[in-house]
């Protein structure tokens, strides 16, 4: 009896650690290093950056009527967005994308120095001034319509805690605050924050972030580098040119010698 207890308390045990980690999102993500311009004008080199969804209700509903996709780019002075975001009841001041830091990567719960939220309306008002913890009023930020019930925000956060480093790791969060006419907040879609089963709210702790890597500069081919490589094949192909030109004089010449060679034998036979 007792090794049947046993048993079921060890099943049960692991059932709950299987709830557990079925819970975790563990998201991360990795930026390309690249410098835009923060005009609403989408820079090609945007497409050398994944996107990824922030698309889990805060308390865990199937609602997804709301969805916000993102991308980042980095360089030391700044870190850049790119939100796509489809709302069926688009509102320029209510609807809010927000973008989370804990640049030291330590995820200690309170927000320290290096740690910061800035929330962006989608409407011309830009920054919600003071709205987070170390919040960047003065931040770039562009917002445009892409018709029906798409928009799309782009924007840059400043490193606080200096220049990080290729190859460094850093706390990341994202939110979508979706609101509508008559009221500021409606849901809250989160990329790893998993608040529905027991995470702290990214604004009260960055205990639950997911994790930024910070690549170098993505691969890109020009048409200077394309002239380049066929610049470098040209001189593959030159022998096989020459020698077409050798065989044809040989073959000139050769025919020469016979028809003077017929000339002589003639005169011989006279």
């Amino acid at each position: 009896m007792k090794k049947i207890l046993a048993i079921a308390l060890a099943l049960l045990m692991l059932t709950v650690m299987s709830v557990e980690v079925a819970a975790a999102f563990n998201r991360s993500y990795t930026a390309p290093m690249a410098t835009v311009k923060v005009d609403g004008e989408i820079d090609p080199i945007w497409e050398k950056a994944e996107w990824t969804n922030v698309d889990k209700p805060h308390d865990g509903t199937a609602d997804t009527n709301s969805t916000m996709k993102i991308k980042l780019l980095w360089d030391p002075d700044f870190l850049y967005f790119l939100a796509e975001v489809y709302d069926e009841d688009l509102n320029a001041d209510n609807d809010i994308v927000e973008v989370y830091i804990d640049q030291n990567q330590d995820k200690a719960g309170d927000y320290g120095a290096d740690d910061y939220q800035t929330r962006f309306k989608i409407g011309g008002g830009g920054v919600v001034k003071d709205s987070g913890k170390n919040c960047q009023n003065d931040a770039k930020h562009v917002a445009k319509s892409l018709g029906g019930n798409k928009y799309l925000v782009e924007g840059a956060l400043k490193w606080l805690g200096g220049a990080p480093k290729e190859g460094s790791k850093h706390g990341l969060e994202f939110m979508y605050n979706e609101g509508s006419k008559t009221a500021d907040f409606v849901q809250a879609y989160r990329w790893n924050v998993d608040t529905a089963n027991g995470d702290p709210a990214p604004y009260a702790s960055t205990a639950a972030f997911g994790t930024l890597t910070l690549a170098g500069p993505p691969v890109v081919e020009t048409t200077a580098a394309a002239t380049t490589a066929a610049a470098a094949e040209a001189p593959a192909k030159a022998p096989a040119q020459a020698a077409q030109t050798f065989d044809f004089v040989t073959l000139a010449a050769a025919a020469a010698l016979i028809s003077a060679s017929g000339v002589i034998i003639s005169k011989k036979r006279k």
